[in-house]
């Protein structure tokens, strides 16, 4: 008999914790998902690895905090590139305005940025 319990016991008994988790620290429904989904497929490839020097519960719920710290990283990257090239975008747009419609755009986006 295994050392631990199999995929299928450990996915029922901690699927509920894991999506919970993922949805608190994210608060987004298709991250949390996604995540969750994340979560399952490295407990199982890491399963063999696990040396009980923890609870299994306490494994699996460091393994979801990390996915989703790494979620929360790569969401603050994409936005940032995304502010970034919006920016750009408008600042070349207001070349092309006469110079009230530029002084338009500049106001709209100091609102937009406070």
């Amino acid at each position: 008999m295994s050392q631990h319990p199999d995929f299928e016991t450990i996915y029922n008994e901690h699927s509920d914790m894991v999506f919970n988790l993922c949805y608190q620290l994210l608060n987004n429904q298709e991250d949390a998902e996604e995540v969750y989904q994340d979560v399952f497929l490295k407990v199982n490839e890491a399963l063999d690895d696990f040396r009980k020097e923890a609870h299994i519960k306490t494994w699996i719920y460091r393994i979801t905090s990390n996915a989703c710290i790494d979620r929360i990283r790569k969401n603050k990257r994409r936005f940032k590139l995304f502010q970034q090239v919006g920016y750009q975008t408008v600042q070349q747009r207001s070349h092309d305005l006469n110079p009230e419609e530029s002084l338009e755009s500049r106001e709209q986006q100091e609102e937009i940025h406070h």
